[in-house]
């Protein structure tokens, strides 16, 4: 076994001296890792702003609160949901994963874990930002239609910035600090 290692240690060595493997400075490593963690960071980040604009489009629909669990109720929903975001939110968990999988911490434990543990962490700081955020500032970062990517998906999902359908009640009942009940008219 000894004189296996041994030459497999021969070998590299060879091909060291002759130039075939290079050697790495420890920079190229450094840099390497920070610019890993600055590329999570920003998913994740990414990943916050889409559920905080899923509770901000919920919220100003007021979609939770008219919530009926009677078939009809239930579709009404299911229509009000902005799947966009949550795909486009499940897809950046799966790069958030993939990214996080370099790392020692992650890619010795099995999928599942690691993959409910972000999902966790993601919920619970998107439900701390929520309960600090009350008027929805974070989600609102992207509200002008200049914005290159979250300007059109605002525009989509609220509308042009004068005419909201349900900005109006949303901002009026904000201020009174809380949230009316009303039903979804969706036509069904």
């Amino acid at each position: 076994m000894e004189q296996k290692i041994q030459n497999i240690k021969e070998k590299i060595l060879g091909y060291v001296k002759e130039g075939k493997v290079a050697m790495k400075p420890k920079w190229y490593f450094i840099l390497k890792s920070i610019l890993s963690i600055v590329v999570i960071l920003i998913v994740f980040l990414i990943i916050i702003y889409f559920v905080s604009f899923f509770s901000l489009v919920l919220a100003e629909r007021e979609t939770l609160r008219a919530l009926d669990l009677r078939p009809k109720g239930i579709r009404e929903f299911l229509f009000a949901i902005p799947w966009l975001i949550v795909f486009l939110s499940l897809i950046m968990l799966a790069v958030l994963e993939f990214l996080v999988n370099k790392f020692s911490f992650v890619y010795k434990r099995p999928l599942v874990y690691s993959l409910f543990a972000i999902i966790c962490f993601v919920l619970l700081t998107g439900f701390a930002l929520s309960k600090i955020d009350r008027q929805y500032m974070f989600a609102r970062f992207g509200e002008k239609p200049e914005v290159p990517i979250f300007g059109p998906m605002h525009k989509f999902y609220r509308g042009e910035l004068d005419k909201r359908p349900f900005n109006k009640d949303f901002e009026k009942n904000l201020k009174k600090g809380f949230m009316m009940p009303r039903k979804l008219e969706m036509g069904f």
